[in-house]
């Protein structure tokens, strides 16, 4: 479960800005303004951070780091506590969660009444599947400051992982009351809506979330897979493109669109894209089945045979597969004693229906 992606203080993927960091790394800038911030040395920090204001995938992040900055400066957080608050930054994105924890723990036994240092250790304990402990902070953090949007958020995080997702969606609600432009909120809210089957709500959510955040990738290929479920997968296409445009090294947007191509009847194109999915994820079983069924629509039967093999080397008892690959044979092939195996091998793992054909047909000899 990757939690350590979704909580409030962990950095979204660090992808390079071309256009504003030149060649330098900016998780450099990042991890040298947590490293002076603490050492107590927050005007370097500071200078740090300010690097990163024009990255679209830290600014968020170094915003609010500069905020607690701020509060230092205010008198209204302790020196010392904020020292500790971003030594547990700093363990948290290392993924030294225990690490993170220990520090937080000392930063709110300076400031047992800060929200944010709450959250923040709620959100380690997350990562490390300390739901309870983790719904405590967050209560607490509530508790302390009843209009913290995030707090609401992360609780609706522990909720959504527990499976309680008419608790999560009043969090989540809560959390976008208080900040309507939260769009992590409307995601999650509409993947809850999604599991339920409110197609409608679950679209609204997830636009309302890429109008929050243009950037906002997973939400667009949300949009795609809703699209596609609701049988519209030329409108799929166009929120696929979108995620992969801003994210190009997923696996699953390649998959979805090629899905939808694969709907279309579009097989070369969705061919070109299930191949992509596969070469940043070899392991993507799904990709292969789907385009080892596009190339049998294309009739290069071989390659479609490579495939199914492929699923068979990641899953031997995927019982589909091996029909699949016994009607290629069979069919197309015109290879009937692998055919027939193949229709026997995949009656064995419950897919019977062509098997029970060919028997009742005398088809095949067994």
């Amino acid at each position: 479960m990757k939690i350590f992606n979704l909580i409030v203080f962990i950095l979204l993927s660090a992808t390079l800005c071309e256009n504003s960091l030149a060649k330098i790394d900016p998780n450099t800038y990042l991890f040298e303004g947590l490293e002076y911030a603490q050492d107590g040395q927050f005007k370097k920090a500071k200078k740090s951070f300010d690097k990163l204001l024009t990255n679209k995938n830290y600014s968020e992040y170094v915003k609010s780091y500069l905020g607690t900055l701020q509060d230092v400066k205010n008198q209204t957080l302790n020196k010392k506590a904020v020292m500790y608050f971003f030594e547990g930054i700093y363990f948290s994105l290392n993924t030294r969660h225990k690490d993170s924890i220990k520090s937080f723990s000392k930063a709110i036994n300076i400031n047992p009444k800060n929200a944010m240092l709450l959250n923040n250790r709620g959100g380690a304990y997350m990562n490390i599947g300390k739901f309870k402990l983790a719904e405590a902070d967050f209560n607490s953090a509530i508790n302390f400051e009843p209009n913290n949007a995030k707090a609401y958020y992360n609780r609706g995080l522990v909720n959504y992982f527990k499976s309680k997702t008419q608790l999560a969606v009043k969090d989540f609600n809560k959390a976008i009351l208080y900040n309507p432009n939260f769009s992590t909120a409307y995601n999650y809210r509409g993947m809850i809506h999604e599991k339920l089957k409110k197609y409608s709500l679950a679209e609204n959510d997830y636009k309302k979330a890429t109008e929050t955040n243009k950037d906002f990738f997973d939400a667009y290929n949300n949009l795609g897979n809703i699209k596609s479920t609701m049988g519209h997968d030329l409108a799929a296409l166009v929120y696929f493109t979108k995620a992969i445009e801003l994210n190009l090294n997923d696996s699953k947007y390649y998959y979805n669109r090629g899905r939808s191509l694969l709907q279309l009847k579009q097989y070369k194109k969705a061919i070109v894209d299930f191949s992509s999915a596969i070469k940043i994820n070899p392991l993507n079983i799904n990709a292969y089945y789907n385009r080892a069924i596009c190339y049998r629509f294309i009739k290069q039967n071989i390659k479609a045979i490579t495939d199914f093999n492929k699923v068979l080397e990641l899953n031997p008892r995927d019982g589909e597969a091996y029909d699949n690959r016994a009607s290629t044979y069979y069919l197309h092939i015109k290879d009937k004693i692998k055919g027939c195996a193949d229709y026997e091998k995949a009656c064995e793992l419950g897919y019977c229906k062509n098997y029970n054909i060919i028997v009742r047909d005398k088809l095949c000899k067994f």
